[in-house]
């Protein structure tokens, strides 16, 4: 008959001790200087969009000949101003009355105007804000 040996490990455990940490040093001084830069850059466009029409005549001494005082019929007018397109109705103005002197060789005097729908007013503003911040600190120690 064949015999089996088992070995068993033996553990043999030692104390561990530890030791304090005592620094070597009196004193010290720690500086610390953080710098930063930051360009903010703004582009703003602004519109400002008339939505109607306003068709303006007057005078003295004149009167329309069709007894009308505004055109007669609708256009449709497409117009585009720095890529942003706008579409929108307007008088015919193929059609506008005509008008005549009432008194004639006495003074007179006609106007008219037409302000249409569309972009009135176009602005743009590129505007760049750079920000800098520089931050010292100072720490002293001692023991």
């Amino acid at each position: 008959m064949v015999k089996k040996l088992f070995l068993l490990p033996i553990l043999i455990c030692y104390p561990v001790y530890s030791v304090p940490i005592v620094p070597n040093f009196q004193q010290g001084v720690l500086q610390q200087r953080v710098e930063t830069k930051s360009t903010i850059v703004e582009d703003i466009k602004s519109y400002d969009i008339r939505n109607g029409y306003e068709l303006t005549v007057g005078g003295t001494n004149v009167e329309s000949v069709t007894g009308n005082v505004a055109p007669e019929g609708w256009t449709k007018v497409n117009t585009t101003i720095n890529g942003v397109g706008t579409t929108y109705v307007s008088p015919n103005l193929d059609n506008k009355p005509t008008y005549q002197i009432v008194e004639q060789g006495a003074d007179f005097h006609y106007f008219e105007s037409l302000e249409t729908p569309g972009i009135s007013n176009f602005t743009h503003i590129t505007r760049e804000t750079v920000v800098e911040s520089i931050s010292d600190s100072t720490s002293t120690f001692s023991q």
